[in-house]
This record gives structure tokens, C-alpha cells and sequence, in this order.
């Protein structure tokens, strides 16, 4: 560990002169399925029990009862969408009433009206949400299916939001706060997609070192000294 923060200390400050102000994250879209009385990402071939995000009763959530394995990372401004796919409820005799997701604020049930709604029937219905855009670093948006009260069942989801990052200036910055000890700090600080932007940090900074050592050697050996 220690030669490894040491590595990304080094890359980190031959990174830092190369960068400026960079581009603020571009919104992006996350996308969600629903299926098995579950909010999972779409990428998963179906949702898990263990998707279950926490429980909750008619009067809001269940305090400690969060399972951060089931959140789903977002950015303000970004558009969530969930495809309904659920063919367990599709299956019930006399059809499935769908479901829906709706923002929970700890109060009594229905609180609100929901984000949306999607039915059975046809399957692939979608409900849209954007993440406020002034939605700080760490928010938990909870939501759940109040439809027959599907969130007895499990029926429950949180996105946690994420700083967004903004270029190679962020993960130079997050580079040296690895180096310093702060490795918890990588995912708080960037967030999941931020990782392309510090693989390229990397190796633009590893070429430049490469580049300098060559230099510094190719120097030692023409004045017959010892390279350090």
C-alpha cells in the first residue's frame, strides 16, 4: 500500500501543472429496471431480493434499516429511468395493478404523488426522474412502491448522489488525497465514473516521468556518472 500511495503521489504532482479548469461533469442517465417486486440496475439481469434499498412501515422508513449494497450512484442533474420488466407480479391471477416509484419523505403514506407509474401491460414502460441539480453530495433520495403497498414486500430503492467530478483537475486532486491516506476518500470524491478520468491521469503522467528519466539517464551516461 505504502509503494502504491507513493506511485500516485508522484503521478499526482506531474499531473497537477498539466491540468487547468476543467469541464463541469456532463448530466448523464442512469438506468434501472423494475422486477421481482425490486429496483435494481439495468445492467443486472433481474432485481435480487437483496436489492431491497430499506425497510419501512406506513410511517416512513425504518431508521438503521439502509443497505448501502443496494444503492445506485447519481449526479445532481442526472436523469433516472426505470423499465418495468416485473413478470412475477405480470403472473398474478387478474393481472399486476404495476408500480410505481415515489419520493419518500418519512411521512405517513402517500405523501406525495409519485414520480410515475408503470403498468403490466405492455412490459417495458419506463418512469423518468431527474436528480435536482442542486442536490448536495451525499443525499439519500429514498423512494418506494406504495401500489397495494408493495413496499411491505420490499419494494424499495435509495440513489445516493455523488460530487460531480470534473475532469482530470478532480482526479489529480483525488490522486493526492489517496496519496495521503485518504483511500475512502477515491469513491466520495469522484464517484464511480471518474475512474476513466484517473486511468488517463495516470498514464499521461507516467509518460511524462518515463519521458524525464530517459532524458536524466541519457545525461548520466554522456557524462559518465552514476544515474539516481
Amino acid at each position: 500500500m505504502r509503494r502504491i500511495a507513493v506511485g500516485l503521489a508522484v503521478a499526482a504532482a506531474a499531473l497537477v501543472p498539466m491540468v487547468g479548469p476543467s469541464p463541469v461533469r456532463a448530466a448523464a442517465t442512469v438506468n434501472l429496471t423494475i422486477s421481482n417486486f425490486r429496483y435494481c440496475p439495468r445492467a443486472a439481469p433481474v432485481c435480487l431480493p437483496t436489492d431491497q434499498a430499506y425497510t419501512r412501515t406506513a410511517g416512513g422508513p425504518t431508521a438503521g434499516s439502509d443497505t448501502p449494497s443496494a444503492f445506485v450512484a447519481v449526479h445532481p442533474g442526472d436523469t433516472v429511468v426505470w423499465t418495468y420488466e416485473d413478470n412475477v407480479c405480470s403472473a398474478f391471477q387478474g393481472g399486476c395493478p404495476g408500480h410505481e416509484v415515489r419520493l419518500d419523505d418519512g411521512s405517513q403514506v402517500p405523501p406525495a404523488p409519485p414520480v410515475g407509474t408503470a403498468t403490466y401491460t405492455p412490459l417495458g414502460q419506463t418512469i423518468t426522474y431527474q436528480v435536482p441539480a442542486t442536490a448536495a453530495p451525499g443525499t439519500l433520495i429514498r423512494y418506494y412502491c406504495n401500489i397495494n403497498n408493495h413496499w411491505q414486500f420490499g419494494m424499495t430503492g435509495i440513489l445516493q448522489v455523488k460530487r460531480a467530478a470534473s475532469g482530470l483537475g478532480d482526479a489529480a486532486a483525488t490522486l493526492l488525497g489517496v496519496a495521503a491516506g485518504d483511500e475512502v476518500g477515491l469513491n466520495r470524491a469522484c464517484g464511480d465514473d471518474c475512474a476513466h478520468a484517473i486511468g488517463s491521469a495516470i498514464r499521461s503522467a507516467s509518460h511524462r516521468l518515463i519521458a524525464r528519466l530517459n532524458v536524466d539517464s541519457g545525461q548520466a551516461l554522456h557524462e559518465n556518472r552514476p544515474f539516481r
